[in-house]
């Protein structure tokens, strides 16, 4: 008897066509892998964003550091086989004297006080320091041209990549001044 009631409720209404249906699931996955691809879009440039903040995270660190030392420093070594870098100050009051030493150690930028690096802090990470690189981490002294004395300046140049599938390489030069020249 119930079935019955759903024939004659049905009779006028015959359901959709096959074309109906097959334009409807066409368009559905039309809008589906264009919000797909949207999705992929946002994944791509969200993880292209954080490289690049790691990145900057990165070479802000090492600048920052070295930048600090260096300009509390009153001899500055540059590149060796030993250090990247060995800056060398007089305490003002005490008279004792400290050394401060950076070294790449595969792509960390370590720093410490003690020649050894029996203790160390990492300065930062991911660093490129491969010298066939023309960019790659590196510093130097400027010289005065005319007299060859040092001008007290410390040219920085730090490399960094970050991520694996497509890298981030961020490159900044820093030129900071030591302590001998104020």
């Amino acid at each position: 008897m119930r079935s019955h009631k759903l024939r004659a409720v049905s009779k006028d209404q015959r359901g959709f066509t096959l074309l109906e249906l097959v334009v409807g699931i066409l368009m559905a996955a039309i809008i589906g892998s264009a919000a797909l691809a949207t999705l992929f879009q946002v994944i791509a440039w969200n993880s292209k964003t954080n490289t690049s903040l790691a990145a900057t995270t990165e070479i802000e660190s090492a600048v920052g550091w070295i930048s600090r030392d260096v300009q509390e420093a009153q001899k500055v070594s540059g590149t060796d086989a030993d250090y990247f870098l060995r800056l060398e100050s007089v305490d003002w009051e005490s008279g004792a004297s400290n050394n401060i030493y950076y070294k790449i150690v595969g792509d960390e930028l370590r720093r410490s006080e003690d020649s050894t690096f029996l203790v160390f802090l990492v300065v930062a990470r991911h660093i490129v320091s491969d010298p066939a690189d023309p960019n790659h981490t590196f510093c130097s002294e400027l010289m005065d041209q005319i007299t060859g004395n040092d001008t007290g300046l410390l040219k920085l140049t730090v490399k960094v990549t970050v991520g694996g599938f497509r890298p981030t390489t961020v490159t900044r030069q820093a030129n900071v001044f030591h302590r001998t020249n104020f």
